[in-house]
């Protein structure tokens, strides 16, 4: 099996921007509405620790993913439950009582034991067939949660069992991971995930239950968490949200990073009070002095009258009395400083901002 890398050329005809704490983020295929990016994760902390009381929904928006946890972009808006092997997780057993301790019946403790059981040693099984080998943080397993160990009371196992329920997304995620990982393949022929799985002698009914449910349909039908970043998932219909910088979007057009820049008239189009107030960032396709990144302020009042010019033309008779009150009170936030410096080039008498 070959990890592979290649990203086809990124369509973004459905690109859309949104501007988060004054950071511009871009997505070519948002696949839904734009969602608050969870914070920034120490990639050097491990998330899944039970201590923290962590659980299947914490992870239900795009988090800043360290590679060790990026198969949590895979995660599926809506569990997947339904069909062989999953249909087990629809609902959760009922329970017994003995010498007041809770138990989950014996079949229902058994039919999740099963479906765990396969669960890991298949994404064991393709995650040792890679080629190259990823660095993988492993959840802790469903069992963790102590669903198939007696409780007090009844809402007490109740709640183990819920949480266990849950956690079983996670690991389902991590399978989808692994069997992305060895490429796109036709639906018409066997995909080589399947005849490993089959070698190593786990359940057919198992692996045919796999092939056929939502852990491997990556098509636009199934809605995941999606990403901040990694141009790779946008093959696998997986939403990506990344940081516009500067530097991305004035980047040569051989950069790598190339396809990931969207239309210069996307850009203007949602920014461009911004880029008229301060035009300093370059955009792809301007004629902006690649050599001179800064507007000499001679450039800058020219731009700013031009903007005061369509301003006026559609301007309301409420925008007029807005802007009048605004003049009577005068603003102590949130207002612009622009400081003007002179040029490097000594033979330059220009002042840029």
């Amino acid at each position: 099996m070959q990890f592979n890398f290649a990203t086809k050329r990124i369509d973004h005809s459905c690109g859309r921007i949104e501007i988060l704490n004054g950071d511009v983020f871009y997505s070519p295929n948002p696949n839904g509405s734009w969602v608050v990016l969870s914070e920034y994760q120490d990639p050097q902390s491990h998330i899944f620790s039970l201590h923290k009381g962590i659980q299947w929904h914490d992870f239900l928006h795009p988090h800043w993913h360290a590679s060790r946890t990026i198969f949590l972009t895979l995660l599926t808006l809506n569990p997947i439950i339904t069909g062989y092997p999953f249909d087990r997780l629809v609902h959760i057993p009922t329970q017994d009582c003995l010498d007041d301790q809770y138990t989950l019946k014996k079949e229902g403790q058994e039919s999740w034991s099963r479906l765990e059981r396969n669960l890991i040693l298949a994404t064991m099984y393709i995650h040792n067939a890679l080629k190259s080998k990823l660095f993988i943080d492993h959840p802790f397993a469903s069992w963790a949660f102590s669903y198939s160990h007696p409780s007090p009371t009844h809402q007490i196992m109740k709640k183990r069992a819920a949480l266990s329920q849950d956690w079983f997304q996670i690991w389902i995620a991590l399978l989808s991971y692994f069997i992305a990982c060895t490429g796109i393949h036709d639906s018409d022929t066997i995909p080589p995930w399947y005849t490993l799985l089959q070698s190593e002698g786990l359940d057919e009914w198992f692996i045919n239950g796999i092939r056929s449910s939502d852990a491997v349909n990556f098509s636009h039908d199934v809605s995941r968490v999606g990403v901040p970043h990694l141009a790779w998932f946008i093959q696998f219909n997986v939403p990506v949200w990344y940081h516009l910088s500067t530097s991305l979007i004035s980047g040569t057009p051989n950069n790598p990073l190339a396809n990931l820049v969207p239309p210069s008239e996307l850009v203007t189009a949602r920014l461009e009070p911004w880029l008229l107030m301060s035009p300093l960032l370059p955009i792809q396709g301007s004629s902006t002095n690649q050599s001179k990144p800064y507007i000499s302020w001679q450039d800058f009042f020219m731009q700013r009258a031009a903007l005061n010019e369509q301003i006026l033309q559609r301007k309301s008779v409420q925008d007029c009395e807005v802007q009048l009150n605004q003049e009577c009170q005068l603003s102590t936030r949130r207002t612009k400083v622009f400081k003007w410096t002179h040029d490097d080039n000594p033979n330059d008498d220009c002042l840029y901002c």
